[in-house]
């Protein structure tokens, strides 16, 4: 493992300090089920889906390979999904800002999805706002569901065009919300407060937590599209992964009432609605017709794949 600087107030924040404990309580537990809970996707989904996800990304003409970097990395499991789907790949820094993650989680796991190619995968103790290494230094970068930590999106960008080549790959799994949800709602979701039982399961303090403090923030899809053309990123593709089925449509159809109204009925308040597109593509699948837009494809859980490129 490679230790880069980390600022303390960052080490010391209670998403830092709440993770920490977390590592603690499950890191005796075994692989599967610590990806699953940490992931919310099944070793077998995370095959599957990363798979599919990767296939699209050759599909464009774009090859991981040589030195690479996973932005937030976790358990490494898309890193130990890249040396197994991407030979060419020579070794792949997963960066984490945890430190019990990194130290008692990350090997174990890395080694059981990639058992032949987990010697690839360098453990990376940092910040992806501050990377000690060489401007241009990486031949590519991924990341699944760690951009939305960034306190200051642009600028965590910045620093990965930074220290990726020209014209690298950035293939980024992420959360983005539909453009037209109110500062209210966002906020709203930001206010929530994790439950009791929640952080028991998870091994938090009892201490009280809301979403804002555990890391989260939440982005509306012309931010991100933004925030890559500011920092030097064209995006080449951009796909949305959804759950299909009669339950997620009847799931999505009542996200369509106004935030207020749901608000008042406690119907989901902290989910956000969809766009008109998703519902016609959702109900086109059980009716068995053609699907009407590209755009969306099945997946077990719910997240935006940006298929990006540095500019050269």
């Amino acid at each position: 493992m490679i230790t880069w600087d980390i600022d303390a107030s960052i080490l010391h924040s209670p998403a830092i300090t709440n993770r920490n404990l977390f590592a603690d309580t499950i890191a005796s537990r075994p692989a599967e089920e610590i990806i699953t809970q940490y992931a919310g996707l099944t070793p077998l989904q995370i095959e599957q889906e990363f798979g599919e996800i990767f296939a699209i990304v050759r599909d464009l003409g774009i090859q991981l390979r040589g030195t690479g970097l996973e932005l937030g990395a976790g358990l490494g499991v898309l890193s130990a999904m890249s040396v197994n789907c991407w030979p060419e790949i020579e070794q792949l820094y997963a960066l984490e800002v945890v430190p019990r993650i990194i130290e008692l989680l990350q090997p174990k796991t890395v080694r059981y999805i990639a058992p032949a190619g987990a010697d690839k995968i360098l453990g990376v103790l940092g910040s992806f706002d501050d990377m000690r290494v060489p401007d241009g230094h990486f031949d590519f970068c991924i990341e699944y569901a760690s951009l939305h930590h960034s306190d200051d999106l642009p600028r965590t960008l910045r620093e990965t065009a930074r220290v990726l080549k020209p014209g690298a790959p950035l293939v980024a799994i992420d959360r983005a919300h539909y453009d037209g949800v109110s500062s209210e709602q966002l906020q709203f979701m930001l206010d929530v407060h994790y439950s009791a039982t929640w952080k028991r399961r998870y091994g938090y303090s009892d201490a009280p937590l809301s979403r804002a403090q555990n890391g989260e923030h939440e982005i509306r899809m012309k931010e991100w599209l933004a925030a890559f053309d500011s920092t030097g990123f064209e995006v080449v593709r951009r796909i949305e992964l959804r759950p299909t089925g009669w339950r997620a449509l009847r799931y999505k159809t009542a996200l369509m009432l106004p935030f207020t109204m749901r608000r008042a009925l406690g119907l989901h308040p902290s989910r956000v609605r969809p766009a008109l597109a998703e519902l016609a593509w959702l109900a086109a699948g059980l009716l068995g017709l053609s699907p009407s837009s590209n755009t969306y494809l099945p997946a077990a859980k719910e997240h935006t794949l940006f298929i990006t490129r540095k500019r050269p």
